[in-house]
């Protein structure tokens, strides 16, 4: 066993690239579609920052999908994350979505590009 390890240590970088390249580890289909879901919707948020109108936007959208809250209580929320810094906004943002199935993202995402389109 030692003696593996010290051949495999001594490969090259690009040998070493080249191999773990070729590794493939089936992924289920559904959890490759909800990880894409997640970047791009974190990649929105990333693009939409210091841009304060447009994350309250996606604040509020993210919330009308949240269904552990009541109308009521969605609008109590967005009154108290819009007056707190991004940073706060961002992060409660990032929590829920990890909650959502794939199709509530998609449908923000998708509302996302109609805000901006407009």
């Amino acid at each position: 066993m030692y003696h593996s390890v010290l051949i495999w240590d001594c490969l090259p970088d690009c040998l070493l690239n080249k191999i773990y390249s070729m590794i493939i580890y089936k992924q289920p289909v559904n959890l490759l579609i909800d990880i894409k879901s997640y970047v791009k919707f974190c990649e929105l948020i990333n693009s939409q920052k210091n841009i304060e109108n447009k994350i309250n936007i996606i604040l509020w959208n993210v919330l009308l999908y949240d269904i552990s809250l009541n109308n009521k209580e969605k609008e109590e929320k967005f009154n108290i994350l819009s007056i707190t810094t991004e940073n706060c906004k961002i992060s409660y943002m990032k929590k829920a979505i990890r909650k959502m199935n794939i199709n509530s993202r998609y449908n923000i995402l998708n509302s996302n590009i109609y805000y901006n389109i407009i």
